[in-house]
């Protein structure tokens, strides 16, 4: 069936200053209210109301040079406009790259999926975190068991391009081409959450979203 949602905080040309996409980006230091989504099956992201907006930036220089990104920080959060939750399925993929700027509280969300009924973790697809008392640590949660990953290399400050699935054979983190995780599958269930993607939040670390 294809990509359910493809993203690109990179291309200006995807994104706007405005929740209606009517002001388009146009250089480094402005507002981002609205990301929007590249295969033509997902929903946009946008900042919602009563949040801080993200921000898009330019490398200027250095390991950053030629490099662009919207900078997630403290009270800043996207998620899918409307609302609207991913399509359920038993298996899943997500990748993205990032970087952590900063790493401020006990769980650090980096992206989460159909995650408002807090009382059932069989539904995440996922719910990737940092964990701020161990820096070196991202925790991917397919459903209810966790997969806990420390790095040789610090993941604030550090660019890491992630990619996690799982089905009922296997669950897999890949960061930075190494495997990191292959654990036993599980069954994902449907419990009828809604929830939309979200990504950033609940969170006040700094990322940068590639």
């Amino acid at each position: 069936p294809g990509a359910v949602a493809v993203y690109d905080p990179s291309n200006m040309a995807t994104l706007f200053q405005d929740r209606a996409g009517t002001i388009p980006v146009t250089q480094s230091g402005q507002p981002v209210q609205k990301i929007v989504e590249q295969s033509g099956n997902g929903p946009a992201l946008i900042s919602p109301l009563g949040f801080a907006d993200p921000i898009y930036e330019v490398g200027t220089g250095g390991p950053d040079a030629g490099k662009s990104w919207v900078l997630c920080g403290p009270g800043a959060e996207l998620v899918s406009e409307g609302d609207v939750n991913l399509p359920f399925s038993t298996d899943q993929f997500v990748c993205f790259a990032f970087r952590a700027v900063g790493n401020e509280t006990s769980f650090d969300h980096l992206y989460n999926s159909k995650g408002t009924n807090t009382g059932n973790a069989s539904y995440r697809q996922p719910l990737i975190f940092l964990t701020a008392s161990d820096p070196d640590r991202l925790t991917v949660s397919w459903g209810g068991p966790s997969l806990s990953s420390n790095y040789t290399d610090p993941i604030v400050g550090t660019d890491f391009t992630i990619s996690t699935w799982v089905s009922p054979d296997e669950r897999v983190v890949v960061a930075n081409g190494v495997t990191k995780n292959n654990a036993a599958g599980i069954t994902l269930t449907d419990d009828g959450d809604t929830g939309p993607l979200q990504v950033s939040w609940p969170s006040d670390a700094d990322v940068r979203y590639y």
